[in-house]
């Protein structure tokens, strides 16, 4: 029995070395992991002990199993199990070392069969191992305590700063006459000369004084003194994506951006102050440079939350970065405004009758916690949100963060440059595997004959919705595929029943709309906007959307197409250029979906009449960078310019008219804007300046992992010419196409017959879609091989769908044939079985290419 116990600490030791430590150790060094995930403390620490265990216990089961049967078989598990817990630790430490994938993999091989040698043979080696028994709790405790993770597991309470040190003085002019004053001017009214005459002064000040029906009550005072404030930070969004060949924001493809700019101040100059979230968002929130250990409230005490969380009304969505403390983001007005509400007795100019405050339950928090609707405006209506669809994106799943940390751990063991076919990490902080799912509204639409009302029901759901017309769509290709058809003027027939173009548009529409809704990104974006709703008292609202951030699959109507990664990128893009054009391209059709949000976004606020008089900030926390052979993120001399300049608009309280600045500006200036805006004085060290009135042009750069890369002087030229690049291959709104990666922008929409030359000298292989629609709703996309010389340049192409150019597109050149990834505008598939070819595009003119023979 001895021996046994020793076996499962020898177990446990090995699988700490092998396991635990590296993943305990990576992960607590990053813990916006754990943000990312909604992970609360408790479940970090179940992580914790889970994964220091759970290895150590399965193989121990194992072994003790394998005994059962008989000793000898129960000796092999545990030497087998000792070897794979001794090459998992192995191939690590080589592998820091470098070198071909096959080497490390070899030369792990060989060190592993070495160290189990000696464990097997000398005892003193297996007595160094129960040595390390204290290591398992030690790698749990440094975990837990000492690693930046402890800021997630054991944050520290944090308040918001009070109504009193935010406004010192003017709180008198804020609250109105104290209790004391009142019980004195009440005192001095009831004693009245004996004769009942009153002096001259008395009866100039009693007709100076206003009627009480005159006064302004509390609630209209706070909403005078504190306009309401939102702001959205888009992410991965650099600046001259948004531009048109004019440098003006392109109001063709991103009619929601210019939409804003119109009545908003537009800083084209601005950049922000980190290359990742976690950098640059805190930097924004806080008006800090340092970095800390996590982008949590305990690290970053002092911010716009806890600045005006005190009068405000706050709410904060950011699946990354948390900085809005408990006692501020719980979904109810600050307990002094509410003490101030109680005590106020005055009553409006409008109203002989005390303000009141209907109370209704917060759809993005807890039922209970009270939030004040207002009855001067309705909002248009917007699904309402059942239980569960508040959570967020990953909802705090210990399911999902195990399965997470295991697609971590095998990036660990993988050598560099072997595929093991595990799911990037590269594109975000969670759900690696793509197995989460969201659930998308049901709506439905009904008339009276007296008017037509659109009628919102939700109902969870996760694969199909129910059009506006209440006809069933489902994601099985062969039941959508009517509400994929796009509506044109020829008669579409059922049998013998005639169909309504505009049902078949209404359906298509009803069908992406579902589709879009299982994007956790979208949905996450619809619900926090679908919760605004009109308040009595002012409101701080802060939404981070991670779009238009990788994955790149949706098109600005929403359609979407299969998710293939990056093609070219691994840890920066590929020399070949067309292989970043290609990703820059996919950005930008996704950009446009991002502006679709936005005008969402605008409408709802419109709606409960919060537009024109909000001051509203919409910005991004960094931009990406589409230049060959670089990172594109990892900032650099190079790529500085995609990855600094971020858009930044700002519209303050009333304003009416668009202006352009031109200042250089940086995120950490927000909040003293806001400040000063506000009038009030922030009580921390700021490392912005009020952008309207800027003391000094800022010492601008942008944090990295290597260090801070200085944002050069003549950065408007920079973003100039990354607008001009992008510009040459891709036009703008009025000149180009998104789908003219391959040029020849004026063949897309045209027949292919009335532009063809003689056949291609090339054939090509088409591999996928096997079906359209796929499953999962993906569309409009081409996957293949073209026959053609290696060393040859990439051939141009254009995507034919029932002979109409759908898009055009350039060729990878990935060894013999070329690679094909091509997307196309989605609307030019349609029927069930639509004809897809490639046409070489030679002189403006389109050249079939042939399938390859067999």
């Amino acid at each position: 029995m001895k021996t046994l116990l020793w076996r499962m600490v020898h177990l446990l030791v090995l699988a700490t070395l092998a396991i635990s430590q590296p993943l305990l150790g990576i992960l607590g060094e990053n813990p916006t992991f754990f943000t990312a995930h909604s992970s609360s403390p408790g479940q970090i620490v179940v992580f914790a002990v889970i994964t220091a265990l759970a290895p150590a216990v399965l193989l121990s089961a194992a072994m003790l199993a394998g005994h059962a049967r008989s000793e000898r078989f129960g000796q092999h598990i545990f030497q087998g199990a000792m070897t794979a817990l001794t090459f998992l630790f192995v191939i690590q430490v080589v592998d820091v070392i470098g070198g071909l994938a096959w080497l490390v993999f070899a030369v792990a091989i060989a060190c592993t069969y070495g160290l189990m040698t000696l464990y097997v043979r000398h005892e003193r080696v297996r007595s160094a191992v129960s040595v390390l028994a204290v290591l398992p709790p030690v790698v749990v405790a440094y975990f837990l305590f000492v690693s930046p993770a402890n800021s997630v597991v054991f944050p520290d309470e944090v308040e918001a700063v009070t109504l009193e040190t935010l406004l010192g003085a003017d709180l008198d002019d804020l609250s109105g006459p104290s209790d004391q004053d009142r019980r004195e001017s009440a005192v001095t009214d009831q004693v009245a000369p004996a004769d009942g005459s009153t002096s001259q002064d008395e009866s100039a000040n009693a007709a100076d004084s206003p009627d009480t029906t005159e006064q302004v009550s509390l609630v209209e005072r706070l909403n005078n003194r504190f306009p309401p404030i939102y702001l959205l930070v888009f992410d991965e969004l650099p600046w001259h994506s948004l531009l048109d060949e004019a440098g003006q924001i392109d109001s063709v493809r991103y009619p929601n951006f210019a939409r804003l700019g119109e009545t908003s101040h537009v800083f084209n100059n601005a950049t922000t102050d980190g290359f990742t979230t976690e950098l640059a968002v805190p930097a924004l929130l806080a008006s800090t440079l340092e970095p800390r250990a996590a982008p949590v409230y305990s690290m970053y005490p002092d911010n716009l939350f806890t600045l005006l969380g005190g009068v405000y009304d706050v709410s904060s969505w950011d699946p990354l970065v948390d900085l809005c403390p408990d006692s501020v983001c719980n979904g109810s007005a600050p307990e002094r405004v509410l003490e101030l509400l109680a005590l106020d007795t005055t009553v409006s100019a409008t109203t002989t009758d005390a303000p009141a405050i209907t109370v209704s339950a917060s759809p993005t928090t807890n039922p209970t916690s009270p939030t004040r609707v207002a009855t001067t405006s309705t909002p248009a209506p917007l699904p309402e949100l059942t239980d569960d669809e508040t959570g967020g994106g990953n909802n705090g799943s210990l399911s999902l963060l195990l399965q997470d940390a295991a697609i971590v751990f095998g990036h660990l063991v993988a050598p560099e440059g072997m595929d093991l076919g595990l799911p990037s990490i590269g594109a975000g902080w969670g759900n690696f595997g793509g197995g989460l799912t969201t659930t998308a509204p049901t709506t439905t639409t009904t008339t009276t004959a007296q008017e037509s009302t659109p009628t919102t029901e939700t109902t969870p759901r996760t694969t199909q919705t129910t059009a506006t017309t209440s006809t069933s769509l489902s994601s099985d290709p062969s039941q959508t595929k009517r509400a994929l058809d796009i509506a044109t003027e020829a008669e579409v027939t059922t049998g013998t029943d005639p169909v309504d173009p505009e049902r078949i548009a209404a359906e298509r529409t009803a069908f992406l709309d579902s589709l879009i809704s299982l994007d956790t990104r979208v949905f996450d974006f619809r619900r926090e906007v679908a919760a605004i709703g009109p308040l009595d008292l002012p409101r701080l609202h802060y939404l981070h959307a991670l779009l238009p951030h990788v994955p790149w699959r949706l098109r600005p109507d929403g359609s979407s197409y299969a998710d293939i990664g990056l093609p070219g990128y691994f840890s920066k893009w590929d020399n070949d250029r067309v292989k970043a054009l290609f990703g820059q391209q996919r950005h930008l059709l996704q950009l446009g979906f991002a502006d679709h949000l936005l005008g969402e976004y605008l409408d709802r606020l419109e709606a409960i009449g919060d537009l024109d008089r909000a001051m509203l900030i919409v910005t991004a926390d960094h931009g990406v960078s589409f230049v060959a052979g670089e990172r594109s993120r990892g900032v650099n001399e190079v790529n500085v310019g995609g990855i600094a300049g971020v858009p930044l608009l700002f519209k303050e309280p009333g304003q009416r008219t668009g202006t352009v600045q031109a200042q250089p500006v940086r995120l950490v200036d927000i909040v003293p804007t806001i400040a000063a805006l506000l009038e009030v004085e922030v009580p921390w060290a700021v490392a912005g300046q009020d952008m309207f009135r800027p003391q000094a042009a800022p010492d601008r750069a942008v944090g990295g992992t290597g260090g801070s890369v200085k944002v050069p002087e003549n950065f408007t030229t920079i973003t100039d010419e990354l607008a001009a690049d992008m510009h040459e291959v891709f036009g703008d709104g009025h000149s180009g196409s998104l789908y003219g990666l391959g040029g020849a922008h004026h063949l897309i929409g045209t027949r292919a017959l009335d532009n063809a030359t003689e056949s291609s000298a090339h054939c090509w292989v088409y591999e996928r879609p096997t079906s359209i629609p796929e499953a999962d709703g993906s569309i409009g996309y081409v996957f293949g091989l073209i026959d053609a010389p290696p060393t040859g340049d990439p051939i141009a192409f254009a995507i034919v769908v029932d002979g109409v150019v759908a898009g055009t597109a350039r060729s990878f050149g990935d060894g013999p044939p070329h690679r094909v990834f091509a997307i196309g505008d989605s609307q030019y598939w349609r029927g069930a079985d639509p004809v897809v070819e490639l046409h070489e595009i030679v002189n403006s003119r389109l050249a079939p290419i042939p399938a390859c023979a067999g």
